[in-house]
């Protein structure tokens, strides 16, 4: 997907019709793609870069896209890029999925000073853990407070 490491810009364009009327989104984001550190790193990243279901499974969750779920799995075993993946996977876990139940205590662990979130997502966690118990529901928030 990226040739170097640097700075990329990703345009989205969106078309679609509307009563025959067309319509057209389109939206830019700057990514900061940084060196590989080692060699587990680079098999990481290129399994979670080459697995299309994952961008599935990080919009929508649940467990039925295999390759996805593996991929983020791998992610999540590689320390640099797990602090970029953890959050994901908290929400994913967080909810129940046909026979599987949500399990927020695990969805907890997986928050770390180390985990990268966003303002909004802090905000968002410190709504998922509201009904955890008191213990972990404390350690999981003074984490978030720190962000």
């Amino acid at each position: 997907m990226f040739p170097n490491e640097g700075l990329y810009t990703i345009q989205v364009i969106l078309h679609w019709d509307v009563d025959g009327f067309p319509i057209e989104l389109k939206s830019n984001a700057n990514v900061m793609v940084t060196p590989v550190v080692d060699e587990s790193h680079a098999k990481a990243a290129m399994k979670t870069l080459s697995t299309p279901d994952l961008l599935l499974t990080l919009a929508f969750g649940g467990d039925h896209l295999k390759d996805g779920v593996d991929a983020l799995q791998t992610a999540l075993k590689n320390k640099t890029l797990r602090p970029h993946f953890s959050y994901t996977e908290c929400k994913r876990i967080s909810k129940p999925y046909f026979k599987r139940k949500a399990d927020l205590k695990k969805a907890a662990e997986l928050i770390t000073s180390d985990t990268i979130m966003s303002k909004t997502e802090v905000t968002k966690a410190k709504l998922l853990f509201k009904d955890l118990d008191a213990d972990v529901k404390k350690s999981v928030n003074s984490i978030l407070d720190a962000k």
